[in-house]
């Protein structure tokens, strides 16, 4: 006679149990929607050196790009080759013009990086040049001060000048040319012994040449080591990096002013901008009418 009783009572445990199971609606969060994409990040590009840039500069890369910001292209250009391709914000921000909205078109199946980005910079007489880890893309002077003011460490003992230069010329990027009559002097075979934890390229270029009774110029995007007569008949300047310009917002008459001539403004190059002549004071101003 139990059993009858027991039967009810286990289906109402079993009912229980079953709601007891059931999960209530809103009381665990909603599944993230697309969260296998979510934790997707994009491809990192990988830290490259100079000499592996120089080589990835030859290789083919496909561009189907119609009135793209130039930014966007090199952003792209980037995820395909894996290496940092970066616009030089900081220095073009400065020229005058809408430089962050360039726009440019180039279609190709195959073309070489390195002439890829020449045509994609050449409307715009922009260059381009590999400094440390990075390619970028900014005018001629600006690539200049990057890489003759790139910190870099040095240690040579009792190397020849012409194969210091040759080396500093691969590895950091830079086209330097020893003039021919240094080459064929002994003075391209100056033993050079340079300890240095830290200092610019360009500092580095000076003290080797000046032990060698050398001197380096700029000419355009090349450093020319040659006599130290034949370098002050050839320069641009004092620096082997082009004056720049700093230009402060005004002068006491209200007209853009040069504060001074120093290339950089808190370590950023600084594009030449038109400067307004002052008139002279008028020694017998016409009387009115």
């Amino acid at each position: 006679m139990r059993i009858p009783i027991l039967r009810p009572l286990v289906l109402v445990l079993a009912i229980l149990g079953m709601v007891s199971l059931t999960p209530v609606q809103g009381s665990y969060p909603p599944p993230e929607k697309n969260s296998a994409k979510s934790k997707i990040a994009a491809p990192k590009v990988k830290e490259k050196t100079p000499e592996e840039l120089q080589k990835l500069l030859s290789e083919n890369v496909k561009c189907s790009f119609l009135e793209m910001e130039l930014k966007a292209v090199l952003s792209d250009l980037s995820q395909q080759t894996g290496a940092k391709i970066k616009f030089d914000t900081a220095f073009l921000s400065q020229q005058p013009g809408d430089m962050e909205g360039l726009t440019v078109s180039l279609e190709t199946d195959g073309m070489p990086l390195r002439k890829a980005l020449r045509k994609l910079t050449l409307a715009y007489q922009l260059s381009f040049g590999v400094v440390g880890d990075t390619i970028w893309v900014s005018s001629e002077e600006g690539l200049a001060a990057r890489q003759m003011r790139q910190y870099i460490p040095i240690s040579c003992k009792e190397t020849p000048l012409s194969d210091l230069i040759k080396t500093l010329s691969s590895k950091y990027s830079v086209n330097m040319v020893l003039d021919l009559k240094a080459r064929k002097s002994k003075a391209s075979e100056t033993p050079i012994t340079l300890e240095l934890e830290e200092a610019t390229l360009e500092t580095i270029l000076r003290l080797a040449t000046e032990m060698a009774g050398l001197k380096p110029v700029r000419i355009g995007g090349v450093i020319y080591i040659t006599s130290e007569e034949r370098a002050d008949k050839l320069r641009d300047g004092d620096t082997l990096v082009p004056q720049i310009p700093m230009i402060p917002e005004n002068r006491n008459d209200g007209q853009p002013g040069i504060a001074a001539a120093a290339g950089v403004m808190n370590g950023v190059p600084v594009a030449p901008q038109p400067i307004a002549p002052v008139a002279p004071p008028v020694e017998n101003p016409p009387a009115g009418p």
